[in-house]
């Protein structure tokens, strides 16, 4: 399976988002994982057009419930996020945080918003950082 996915990236023209779901796991290791997103990270850095500087970075979509691999032309300080996110040393971090998700929500922990005249000022505001593993191309 890793084999065929960095066979993919290495073919890759452009830098596409991928996104790994739940039904990825298959019981393979954390140890695995690390070092498939180790060698798909090299192949990205490989490919970065010369006098730029690319970040891959790594992350757990808890919406949808899938890790996502990306890389864009933005140094790891400026990842085009919407949110805040806190920058994690170790891979792993995600790496554990998807390997243990829960791949549904029960229906009963589910909670019921009412949002009067559809007001956006009612949305909650507060929301803990988006984990984030990235490293730098300088090329």
């Amino acid at each position: 399976m890793f084999e065929n996915w960095l066979t993919e990236l290495s073919a890759e023209n452009e830098f596409e988002i991928w996104s790994f779901s739940s039904d990825s796991l298959e019981n393979i290791s954390l140890e695995s994982w690390i070092q498939f997103f180790e060698k798909a990270v090299s192949i990205r850095a490989q490919k970065v057009p010369v006098n730029t500087v690319y970040s891959s970075y790594i992350w757990f979509d808890e919406q949808a419930l899938n890790l996502k691999l990306a890389t864009t032309p933005y140094t790891k300080n400026s990842l085009p996020f919407g949110c805040s996110i806190e920058l994690v040393e170790s891979l792993s971090i995600i790496l554990q945080t998807w390997l243990n998700a829960e791949t549904y929500i029960p229906w009963e922990e589910l909670e019921e918003t009412n949002f009067e005249d559809n007001k956006m000022d009612s949305l909650p505001t507060e929301s803990k950082p988006l984990k984030v593993w990235a490293v730098e191309h300088r090329e």
